[in-house]
């Protein structure tokens, strides 16, 4: 949204930027003087209490807003930056880091905990500033350096953004985008951040993830589970439900689900193929010459028609039957149709769960 030009600020005899809040209605104040940033023509403060403060032209004529804007955003940059300078102050940009959790980690599970603002020190990193100092070609409004040749571009878009040569050229580029007077108030706070949408950081590299620990996580995960008797299932509950069952003593070979194919029920089929020819001792219908899939079933009916036992069977059938036989060239093209559906409380249905 932008707001109208209040004049809010003026230079001294001395170039130093004036905000007329933080004067007062005193004879001492009214003797100086005040010129604009755009025409350079003295302005008087109006520091009424009926009327917002503001300088007002003692000579009426054209000023660009543009360029009071333009030239008020980089004098009044540089002169905060170097009183931080002078002062030992901090003046601050605030970049978003990644957060990974990796309380999971021994179990292949990483989660990512999205963005989090982190702060940096501009003033530590980069004592030296100039104002419209050439620089690799290009005029940046301020210029930030460092002993050891980095370099941060200042800009202030007032109608014209960088140019895409200068940002192509690799250098670290904060711009602001610059409408009113209230756009500068980040300079005011020392704080520049990338959450601010008026505010660019080109060319600049994401602060390393930050590793956290929880102690507590109710995301729930899917897990390839195969019992020691050969049956097979999968799992979706929390890394801690899933230790837990590990626990038990009685799962031969088990794995994180990463990847999912098409469909829950075809994601299964997939694990207990890959465990049969990974060698696991497994056995499931699902694998054997004899099944089909029962193409009129309801949902709470089993998946599987035994072509030998002329039934419908849970895949987990083939643990206890004489007659399971493995063929890899019945599988090993095997695709199957969804069989799932979620219950109250968003968790999957597993018909092949023993």
């Amino acid at each position: 949204m932008n707001y109208p030009i209040k004049y809010q600020f003026a230079k001294d005899q001395n170039e130093k930027v004036i905000n007329i809040n933080d004067l007062e209605n005193t004879p001492e104040i009214r003797k100086k003087q005040y010129f604009c940033f755009s025409c350079n023509q003295p302005v008087t403060p109006v520091l009424g209490k009926t009327r917002q403060k503001h300088f007002r032209h003692l000579v009426s004529g054209v000023c660009s807003v543009e360029t009071y804007l333009h030239n008020l955003s980089k004098r009044l940059f540089y002169q905060i930056y170097s009183q931080c300078l002078e002062n030992n102050l901090s003046f601050d940009i605030e970049l978003s880091r990644k957060e990974i959790c990796v309380t999971c980690e021994d179990l292949d599970i990483t989660c990512d905990l999205g963005k989090t603002p982190v702060r940096f020190s501009l003033t530590d990193y980069f004592p030296l500033i100039f104002l419209e100092q050439p620089c690799d070609g290009f005029i940046p409004d301020v210029l930030l350096l460092n002993e050891n040749g980095e370099k941060i571009f200042i800009e202030f878009a007032v109608t014209h953004e960088s140019t895409e040569e200068k940002l192509l050229y690799g250098n670290r580029v904060i711009e602001f985008d610059v409408s009113n007077e209230k756009s500068l108030q980040p300079i005011m706070d020392r704080l520049l951040s990338q959450t601010n949408p008026q505010i660019k950081f080109e060319n600049f590299k994401s602060p390393k993830p930050q590793k956290v620990m929880r102690t507590q996580c109710n995301k729930k995960f899917l897990f390839f589970m195969l019992k020691n008797d050969g049956s097979a299932y999968i799992l979706q509950d929390t890394p801690k439900k899933y230790r837990y069952r590990l626990n038990r003593g009685d799962i031969s070979y088990s794995k994180l689900v990463t990847e999912f194919k098409y469909s829950i029920d075809t994601t299964y089929v997939n694990e207990v193929i890959d465990a049969h020819n990974e060698g696991c001792l497994i056995k499931n219908c699902f694998l054997c010459r004899y099944h089909a899939k029962n193409e009129f079933r309801d949902i709470e009916d089993p998946p599987i028609f035994c072509k030998f036992l002329k039934k419908t069977i849970k895949s987990t059938y083939a643990v206890s039957c004489q007659y399971y036989r493995p063929d890899s060239e019945v599988f090993k093209t095997y695709i199957v149709t969804d069989f799932w559906e979620l219950n109250s409380d968003n968790e999957i249905q597993n018909p092949f769960k023993v």
